[in-house]
Formats: structure tokens, C-alpha cells, sequence
């Protein structure tokens, strides 16, 4: 689509490079003519890229987290009967995430409400709409958990009819019959002497019981 420069900053440090616009799944890839330019050394043994005169740590797609909570950045007071716009913060690194929806955590009984919403966390700050539908004053202190941020990658960019600048998307439909995204590999490392009746079998239990798996290290709690 076409070529531009960009400064690529990693470990606080800055260099300009030229890459090439497509129509890719990735937000960016480094190509040869950077590892060259910049004298990189990649170890597959140790999973490090040096770049230069430092180490990064690389890590598989696979073993990056894909949920992450979303949290409140300061006290806000919420007005009686209305919906505010507040800024929060992802616990956790999602500088790898691009689209992602937000999923409310708080009982459905709950009277102050967290709106679902396609959102972009990959700077670590989103905007959250939230209903105050009591009839007093509420205040959300800061940190408090209001949601969780999950990896949708079955986004679909559709023709805008409205002819504005806007992009318009929708959500593609996925498979009832699918085995829920965090449990992929447990299913998968489990059906290896299973007959297909009893695969089947697995993947409902995984479907019925998905919310006693944790989605992510960052759910697991601890004990004391």
C-alpha cells in the first residue's frame, strides 16, 4: 500500500525506519534491513534479541496474555441518574493488543454499569462509559477493577455507507461448537488417546465449566 517512516522505540531507546504498509494481521514487523543496519543477534535458545548494546526478552504470541483487567485511574464521583466517560488504566502490559472488547465484571444486579465496547488498549488507557442508575451521588475510588479487556481478533472492517472518515466495524460470528479461546491448548494436549466421542464429550465439559479456568495468570489470586 505503500512506504513511511516511523521511530520505533524499544527500552526508551529511538531509531527511524522505513517500513511498508500491508494489509497485515501484525501492527509491525522488523525486517532484515533493521537486524543488519543495527548489528542484531537473535538467540533462539534463550529467547533474547540483541539489539546493539542491550537484550530484549522475547516471548511467544502464544504465551502473551490476552485478558487483562481494567481499572479506574482516580476517584471519580459519579452523578445520580446519568452515564459519565471516565479514563482507565489496563493492569498489564496489552501494547500487543489492537482490538479487544470490553466485558464488564461487575453482577448484572449491580446499579453502576460498565457498557461493552470494541476498544484499541494497546497505550494502556481506555475510556470506559459508565451509568450511575441509583438516585444519590456515587464514588468510584481509584484502582477499583471495573472491567476485564479481552483479545477479539475476529474483527471485520465493513463498507461505511454513511461516507464520513469514520472506520465501521462488526464483529465476525464465531462457532458455537468451539472449544473457549483460553482452553484451546488444554483441549488440544488432552485428546491425544481420546476416541472422537469422547473428544466431543471433553469439549462440552471445557464449554460448560470455562469460567473455572483462569483466562490469564493475572486472574489467579492467592492464599495465605
Amino acid at each position: 500500500m505503500g512506504q513511511a517512516d516511523f521511530n520505533i522505540k524499544i527500552n526508551d531507546k529511538i531509531w527511524k525506519q522505513r517500513f511498508v504498509i500491508a494489509e497485515i494481521d501484525a501492527p509491525a514487523i522488523i525486517g532484515y534491513n533493521f537486524l543488519y543496519s543495527k548489528n542484531c543477534k537473535l538467540d533462539i535458545r534463550h529467547s533474547k534479541l540483541t539489539i546493539e548494546d542491550f537484550e530484549i526478552v522475547c516471548q511467544k504470541e502464544s504465551q502473551m496474555s490476552s485478558i487483562f483487567k481494567i481499572a479506574s485511574e482516580q476517584n471519580v464521583i459519579l452523578p445520580p441518574n446519568s452515564e459519565t466517560i471516565i479514563m482507565s488504566k489496563v493492569l498489564g502490559d496489552s501494547s500487543h493488543l489492537m482490538d479487544a472488547m470490553i466485558e464488564p465484571i461487575m453482577k448484572q444486579d449491580n446499579e453502576i454499569l460498565v457498557a461493552r465496547a470494541l476498544v484499541d488498549p494497546s497505550n494502556g488507557r481506555i475510556p470506559l462509559r459508565i451509568a450511575n442508575l441509583t438516585s444519590f451521588e456515587s464514588t468510584l475510588y481509584k484502582s477499583t477493577c471495573l472491567a476485564e479487556c479481552h483479545l477479539c481478533d475476529n474483527i471485520l472492517e465493513i463498507e461505511n455507507t454513511e461516507r464520513t472518515s469514520r472506520k465501521v466495524f462488526k464483529i465476525k460470528d464465531s462457532k458455537a461448537d468451539e472449544v473457549p479461546e483460553h482452553l484451546v491448548t488444554l483441549f488440544k494436549n488432552s485428546i491425544s488417546n481420546l476416541t472422537e466421542e469422547q473428544r466431543i464429550q471433553l469439549k462440552g465439559v471445557l464449554k460448560r465449566q470455562a469460567e473455572a479456568f483462569a483466562n490469564s495468570k493475572n486472574e489467579l489470586g492467592s492464599t495465605a
